[in-house]
This record gives C-alpha cells, structure tokens and sequence, in this order.
C-alpha cells in the first residue's frame, strides 16, 4: 500500500508539472512568435577581429577607427543572438558585437539595443559582485581551445567589472581568478554600449602564427528576464565545448611578464584592556608570465587582515567535519584542479605561511599545479603558535582525449619525524550529453599505520539545464579521515548515493526557476553495520533553523541578515528506505548564531564592510570592519579593526581586539 500510495504522488506530480510547462512554454512561444523566426542552420559561428595599428580609446563611444574598420567587416561582427533556453529563437531587442585586437589587447564592443532604455537595470557598484541583478554582457573566451575550459568578462551599464575562470565544461567556476582590464560604458536613446580591452598578458595561450580559440557572448536584460547567448550552448552558460571560433591570425606579443606587490602594515593587538603590543610587517607577492602557459606564483610572508572572518556554523553531526572555503589570495588560482570525487588537497589545512611557491600552466593537452609552502596549521584569522609543516602539492591532469582525461594527485605534509602522504589517480570520460563518468582511488600512508590506506569512488552524472542527474559507489577507509591535507568529511564508509533533478524557467516575473528533485543515501561501514540512510523524510519536528536574507537599501548600500537555530532532542523521523521509523535521543540544547553583514561601496574604488555575528556555540560575540580604497589599478590601502567579547561573563570582557592597517602597490612590468 504504502508503494502504491507513494507512484501515486508521483504521477500527480508529474502531471501537474506537464500541464503547467506546457502552459508556460506556449505562452513563451507566443510572445516570441518563435515558430516564424529561427536562426538558420547555416549560420557559421566564427569570427575574425580585425587588426589594428591604433589602440582604441576605451571610453564607451565606438568613434575610433578600430570600430569603423570592424563595422565594415562582416567577420569581425558577432550578431543573431538567441535565447539562452530555446537555442535557434532569436532575441527580440538585437546584440551586436565587433571584435579587434592589437599587439598587446584584445578588444571587444557592444551595443546593446533597448526599446525602453528606462527599464536598464544597472544598481550595483561592487566589483566581482553578482551582475545577475542587474543587466549586464560576458565576454567568454577559451584560449586553450580545449572546448573545457574559459576566462570570463562581466561589465555593467555602470561598468561595474567582474571576472573568473571556468573549467571541466562549465562544471567547476573559479569567481576569485582575478586579473586588470579596461572598460567603459555608456547609456544612450538606443541602449547601451559597453567597450572592453583585455590585455594578452592575463591570458595563457599557446603561441602559434595563427590562434583558434573558443568564443561566446552573453547578454543579460533583468527587467524582462531576457538571457540571450551569441552560440547556443543547449542551456548552460558555461558549456565551453559548444562555443563558437574566434581567429587571430598574426602574431602577438607575449614577453615574460612579472607582476610584484610589495606590502607593508602595522597593528595595535590588545590581549585584554590593558595589555597591548604593537607589530610591523613586511612582505611580497609576485607572479611571472615565464612562457605564454606558465605562470609563476610566489609570495614571502603573506598578510590576510583584510579578508572577511569565517561565520560560525552549526554542525548537525559532529562527526562530519565543517567545510570552509578558501579565501586566501594565494591559494584562490587553480583551486579547480581539486575538485575530485575524494578531495586529497584542502588548502584550508595550511595556517600562517612563511613563503610559498607554486608553477600552473599547461603544455599540450598536460596541465599541472606544483606548489611547495612552508606553513603551520593554524586556521585563518587564528592566531597560534603550532609548529611549522612543510606542504609539498602535485596536481597534473592529461586529456587522453576530447572525451577523455587522467590525473594525478600528490601530497606531503612533513615536518622531522612526522610525515603524511596521499596520492591518487582519477579519470574521467564524457559519454556526451549521456553522462559523464569519474573513477578515483587514492593511498595514504603514514608512519604509525601499519598499513597503507585505500580509498575509492566510482560516479556518473549528467548536468543539463533541464533533466540532471546523479549516482555513484564509494569505499572510503577507516580512518582516511586523518589523512591531514584533504577534506575527507567521513570515513569507514561504503555505499551507494544517487540524486535526480528537473529544472525548468517558467519565464515569470518574479520566479527564476523551478526544479524538482530527489535524492538518497545508502552507507554501511566496513564491520556491516547500517552508517547512514537518507532520503525523502518528514520530520515531526522543527530542530534545525537557517535563514539568510540580503536586500539592497540604495544602489550603493547592501545589508545581509542571517540566523541559525538548533535544537536538540529527541525527535521522530519517517523515511522512504528500508526502515519506516528511525528515532534518535540527544541531549536538550539551544543553539543560535545571528550574523549581519554590511556593505557600503561609496564609489568605484572606495567601500565599508561591517560583519557582526553573535554566537551560541561560544558565548561570544564578534565585530571586523574594514574600509578598502582601490587607490591604482591592483593597489590597496585596508583599515581594519576586529573585536572578540564574551558576553556571557560578568562585564563581557575582552577576548582580543586588533586595529589594523596595510598598504600594497601593484608594479607590473
């Protein structure tokens, strides 16, 4: 009965969904009147940019004559933009693109047409902020030409920049890649204009006489919720092995680059409130361009004050460790070269740096990550005095085939006696818009175990802009947990997992998107025993509380709010498995964290950030604020002050305060 019961909400379910997606995309395709226009099959998508010996003027007015020559040129123009979800429908309000390049930029320019230019939605004013609220164009550019992996550009009607990288066909996003560009725009009776210049020196290339490379070109209109694409990508943004060709056919110049930001801060730590100490601090970090695809990362006594402190979180299962992202500039590049089914490396492990070095870059179908850093394991913003570890990193990854890659992932973590070492081997292989299959098995080795650790995952996944799904087998060792340089959240566990899902754009005011989705978890350990089981359940109870809500208070002020609760007791679960009633009793405990974060950018180049947060987990209460000025294009000048208190003590005392300065400048050469 109770199967029947369950196919039974499922065939309601799916046939509420058909009717209302049917009644959707009909209304949609009337709109758009899609079946008279289509996007001939014909249309070839590349293009040439047009070279010019003058270096245009990016000020948002396409006057110059690198535009007049590339207007003129019918294949240096990106144009027919259609709709990111429907493929061959054209967009209403035209997108046209004009492309040139010299010897040291590539440069793009955009007009955007607008029936109403009243309804341009362009409020942000913080760079590498999310453009999604507001109207806004990419640049997408896959100078590898590996159809995998790409740089992306974001600008604003208010020139407000953003940039990343993409890499595994738009399945990992790197929104902390970070590089100097130019752009302008400007707002006119037609729409608006945006004009950019990407210096080759941010970019790895190979350098051949003549450079294929994959292109895209996107375009936002927030107030009708119009996203248009130059070449379909059957959904996904960022599904590089379907954008189209962009040529350049002479030569560049890429010279050795090397980029140094030297710093220098002062602070005012008091420890209670009367006693105090005074620190200087010096440091460096530089990077080098040796060849077009290599890059030379280094950096000598880092300083990380400025970087927001990590909120506190409940942990619904201790045993599960908490994952928190990485921040650091230093180990923000590459970070996608990590991202396997058992993750070896977390460079979260790696405390206060002494110096570090690391080479990225790739050679044919050959990618590489090689990084050696002399640190301690002190968590960021903590000040401690553990001992110091040596952390050697070895990533490489082959693409045996379009379709096809190998990796290999190699860590140590050493310090006299004491040493840990972890190494595996993946692949993966794409079955095309099928699934896409991932295998990993990784060893460790430490000293006091008497044997090597072996661990295991097999998976396959298809991710589509409408039906995706998940599921996979995993074996993971007893105690591979204490590995010390990876994120392994459980271990002496084996079992099946598997997820599906279905989204759907109802194009409505107000409604991004929908999806439905199902999932389940079937674990034992390696003695038999049952180590976890989750699925679709109902609980009885409200134990577990998280909210977050951020809201604009003008264009220039931002204000996020957010809550956990937790309660702990006994509660009564029914589940969809093999067991219908699971009761669990833990002890009576109330637990809240309020945070609210505050973010004014008063200009461009100068902005406040506040983050208070008190918290249950330890009594405490916490305050960083900081005010930033981007004074030269990659220079900074921070001020920062934090305060740690415990409220719950008799006259809250102090449990740290520190009030900092620093400054950097950018030299490149």
């Amino acid at each position: 009965m109770q199967f029947i019961e369950i196919m039974r909400e499922f065939f309601c379910l799916i046939s509420v969904f058909s009717v209302f997606f049917g009644s959707v995309y009909g209304s949609l395709t009337d709109r758009y009147d899609v079946r008279l226009n289509r996007i001939p099959s014909s249309y070839v998508y590349r293009i040439y940019p047009v070279y010019t010996p003058h270096k245009p003027t990016i000020d948002g007015y396409l006057d110059d004559s690198c535009w007049e020559m590339a207007k003129r040129t019918p294949s240096a123009i990106a144009d027919g933009f259609v709709y990111r979800d429907l493929g061959e429908f054209p967009a209403l309000e035209p997108t046209i693109v004009y492309t040139a390049y010299d010897d040291k930029f590539i440069y793009f320019a955009f007009e955007c047409y607008k029936e109403d230019v009243d309804e341009i939605v362009a409020d942000l004013l913080v760079r590498d902020s999310s453009l999604w609220y507001d109207d806004h164009i990419q640049v997408i550019i896959d100078t590898n030409c590996d159809r995998s992996s790409a740089y992306y550009f974001g600008v604003t009607p208010e020139n407000v920049q953003m940039d990343g990288y993409v890499a595994k066909d738009g399945e990992l996003i790197n929104e902390n890649w970070d590089c100097v560009w130019y752009s302008a725009t400007q707002i006119n009776d037609d729409g608006w204009v945006a004009e950019i210049a990407i210096p080759f020196r941010a970019l790895m290339f190979e350098m051949k006489e003549e450079k294929e490379w994959g292109i895209n070109f996107f375009r936002l209109d927030r107030k009708q919720g119009d996203q248009t694409i130059w070449r379909d990508t059957g959904g996904d943004l960022y599904n590089v092995s379907r954008y189209g060709t962009m040529i350049l056919k002479r030569n560049i110049d890429r010279s050795p680059t090397l980029d140094i930001q030297p710093y220098a801060s002062g602070e005012i730590d008091w420890k209670t409130e009367e006693e105090r100490g005074r620190e200087l601090g010096v440091g460096v970090d530089f990077q080098s361009r040796i060849i077009p695809t290599m890059t030379f990362s280094g950096t000598v006594n880092p300083d990380f004050a400025q970087i927001e402190a990590d909120p506190d979180e409940i942990n619904l299962d201790p045993s599960k460790e908490l994952y928190y992202p990485e921040k650091r500039p230093f180990f923000l590049n590459g970070q996608e070269h990590f991202d396997t089914p058992i993750q070896l490396f977390y460079s979260r492990r790696i405390g206060k740096i002494k110096w570090g070095g690391k080479f990225t870059g790739w050679m044919g179908g050959l990618s590489y990550y090689v990084m050696d850093v002399r640190a301690n394991e002190a968590r960021l913003m903590k000040r401690t005095d553990a001992p110091y570890y040596n952390f050697a990193v070895l990533r490489t990854a082959y693409d045996i085939r379009h379709d096809m890659a190998l990796g290999f992932t190699g860590v140590d973590r050493r310090r006299k006696n004491e040493r840990t070492t972890v190494m595996g081997v993946d692949t993966k292989y794409s079955a095309g818009d099928i699934a896409t299959f991932d295998f990993q098995v990784a060893v460790m080795d430490k000293p006091e175990f008497e044997n090597r650790l072996t661990s295991f995952s097999l998976s396959a996944y298809r991710n589509s802009s409408d039906l995706s799904f998940s599921a996979g087998y995993e074996d993971i060792a007893d105690r591979f947990g204490e590995c010390e340089t990876g994120y392994i959240p459980y271990d002496d566990a084996r079992g099946f997992w598997n997820g599906i899902e279905y989204d759907f754009w109802p194009y409505a005011k107000g409604m991004e998107m929908i999806y439905l989705y199902g999932y389940g978890d079937y674990y034992k350990d390696h003695k038999g025993r049952d180590a976890m089981w989750v699925g679709k359940h109902y609980r009885w109870d409200m134990d577990y509380i998280s909210m977050a809500s951020s809201f604009k208070v003008t264009s220039r002020l931002a204000i996020e709010l957010g809550m956990d609760y937790e309660r702990l007791k006994k509660r009564k679960e029914y589940y969809y498995g093999f067991e219908n009633e699971l009761v669990r009793y833990k002890p009576v405990e109330n637990i809240w964290i309020f945070i609210v974060k505050w973010n004014y950018q008063i200009t461009h180049n100068l902005f406040m950030r506040t983050f208070l947060q008190s918290s249950g987990l330890d009594n405490t209460w916490t305050v960083n604020a900081l005010i930033g000025y981007n004074y030269y294009k990659g220079s900074h000048i921070y001020l920062a002050y934090n305060e740690w208190r415990e409220y719950s003590a008799p006259g809250k005392p102090l449990l740290g305060r520190i009030l900092f300065l620093k400054g950097d400048f950018n030299i490149g050469l």
